[in-house]
């Protein structure tokens, strides 16, 4: 029986591995397809690994627990919050990741890429954050510039905003648990929004909304 067991699970492990080598050899394949978007089939995998970089590359996270750090993926910034002249665009630029520090001192906001040549600026690399001002980077520039408290005031605006208020639950409540999750960080005063998130009938969400704020003493504006 033992040597069975044995003779398993070593059959079962090299299974696996087999199966995982297939699954990077079919992605490394795969991402040469003109529309073939490899960022969203790996940005878990990458997650995974991500809080280990940041504490290794970043001085302002080098004393920071891996494990305690909170990632939130796809991370809106309201795009009228960037640019002032789209009055009525309530819309969103999404991060790939924005990842935060236990007492949210720093926020990093994360922009995978799996192909080098999309930095490229004029067949040269971006490397400061001059020449990122004038690439594809730039939104993130300027989130960096205005800082924290504005971009929380941003999501603010999009959970408010006609398309979200008027259009399925659904975008109610993925808006909703975003914002639990920022007020778990300290980033948002406590509020009742989470009630509301999964009732057909929510009386008073209106003036819930209208309660959502940002705590001006134990937000510190601090992006990389």
């Amino acid at each position: 029986m033992e040597l069975h067991i044995k003779t398993t699970f070593t059959y079962s492990f090299i299974m696996k591995k087999s199966k995982l080598e297939l699954f990077f050899n079919r992605l490394d394949y795969w991402r040469n397809f003109p529309k073939y978007s490899l960022e969203t089939r790996v940005d878990v995998l990458f997650s995974l690994f991500l809080p280990r970089v940041l504490v290794a590359e970043l001085d302002a996270l080098s004393t920071i627990s891996e494990g305690s750090l909170k990632i939130i993926p796809e991370f809106p910034i309201h795009k009228q919050t960037l640019h002032r002249e789209l009055s009525e665009d309530h819309s969103s630029y999404n991060v790939d990741f924005a990842v935060f520090s236990p007492e949210n001192s720093t926020c990093v906001l994360v922009e995978l890429k799996t192909d080098m040549y999309s930095l490229q600026i004029n067949g040269n690399f971006s490397t400061t954050e001059e020449e990122l001002t004038n690439s594809q980077f730039a939104r993130y520039v300027r989130a960096k510039r205005l800082g924290l408290k504005k971009l929380v005031n941003g999501i603010i605006q999009i959970f408010n905003s006609p398309s979200v208020r008027k259009g399925s639950h659904r975008g109610d409540r993925k808006y909703g648990y975003l914002l639990q999750v920022l007020e778990s960080l300290n980033l948002l005063e406590p509020n009742d929004i989470r009630q509301f998130l999964y009732e057909d009938y929510r009386i008073g969400l209106t003036d819930a909304r209208k309660g959502l704020k940002v705590p001006d003493s134990r937000l510190r504006d601090a992006i990389c």
